[in-house]
């Protein structure tokens, strides 16, 4: 797998990753409402570049275990398939949260952006999540590809949901948002079943 395809399925994943409308996402809505679209896309970028970070752990963390331990990539791609098949059916029965992130209240675009930096960061159980994701994945010499296609592909759905929350207002209920979980959870699962299917045709 070249590089150029690892980018495009790090990018989707990453989308599929932070579409699921949970505290954060919440947070970027009534931002997005009460301050104005650019706050919310501050505030969804602070949380794409915590994703960034965070699959750039994981990758280094894997790249380092692949190295110490050869002939695990097998199991790896099988422990991560299952994982994103369990996340995908985790969001599929979920419900949108109703309260936001807590967080202090914010001064300027940079102090958006650096709250929910913080915000996403302040789970450290979030990088387990990354490693499974990430070791569903062909990333051999591309983990560049790996941490880019995540910010870009978080990056992109944040600034969406700002623009479409300061657009449609109090019209984006409850019903939307659930319609949006499902997606979120139908791309996950269809990595995973990419990855099932790649670890059969590669025995």
């Amino acid at each position: 797998m070249n590089a150029l395809e690892v980018l495009a399925q790090s990018f989707v994943l990453g989308l599929g990753i932070a579409m699921p409308v949970g505290p954060i996402g919440v947070l970027v809505i009534r931002r997005s409402l009460t301050q104005g679209r650019n706050y919310g896309i501050a505030s969804g970028l602070g949380a794409a570049t915590a994703d960034g970070l965070y699959g750039l752990v994981a990758t280094l963390g894997l790249g380092l275990i692949a190295s110490l331990l050869t002939g695990i990539q097998f199991y790896t791609r099988l422990i991560g398939g299952a994982f994103l098949l369990y996340l995908a059916w985790q969001i599929y029965h979920s419900q949108p949260s109703q309260k936001a992130a807590e967080t202090k209240t914010t001064t300027g675009l940079i102090g958006a952006y650096l709250s929910t930096l913080l915000l996403t960061f302040s789970n450290p159980a979030t990088i387990l999540f990354f490693f499974g994701v990430v070791s569903s994945l062909k990333i051999s010499g591309h983990g560049w590809a790996v941490v880019t296609g995540f910010f870009l592909g978080s990056a992109m759905w944040w600034m969406a949901l700002s623009t479409v929350a300061s657009s449609l207002g109090s019209r984006m209920n409850n019903k939307t948002l659930r319609v949006v979980n499902i997606i979120s959870s139908l791309v996950i699962a269809g990595f995973a079943i990419y990855a099932f299917v790649g670890l059969v045709f590669s025995l």
